[in-house]
Formats: C-alpha cells, structure tokens, sequence
C-alpha cells in the first residue's frame, strides 16, 4: 500500500535513485581501498573517506529534492 502511494507521488524513483547512488558510492569506496582511482584527492587508499562524504551530501541532496516537491 505504502509502495503504491509512493508511486503515486513519484517518490518511487527518488527512492530508487538513492539506493542506486549508495551502491554505486559504496562501489568506487571498496575500489580505492584495494587500488587507488588517481583521480585528484584520491591518490592514497587512506582517502576513500572522502567518498563517503561525497556519498553523504549527495544522498541528502536526493532526499531533500524528493521530499521538497
């Protein structure tokens, strides 16, 4: 019932979206753990920190978007 409702309101998709935006971010974190991306700011396995607080702000971003309209 509560899955039709969200579906209604289309805050099925945002849903969504943010388990997708976890996995992924969760992804790249085991990566730069075993080998290190290069990417700017992420040259040493210690900074996959960093990530997680990309992964924050992100997350609360989608879930202030879909809880706003």
């Amino acid at each position: 019932m509560l899955l039709k409702r969200a579906r209604r309101n289309g805050n099925a998709t945002w849903n969504g979206m943010t388990k997708i935006l976890s996995l992924l971010i969760v992804g790249l974190m085991i990566v730069q753990i075993i080998k290190p991306l290069g990417l700017p700011g992420l040259k040493r396995r210690a900074d996959f920190w960093k990530l997680a607080l990309v992964a924050f702000a992100l997350i609360v971003l989608t879930a202030g978007l879909s809880h706003g309209s």
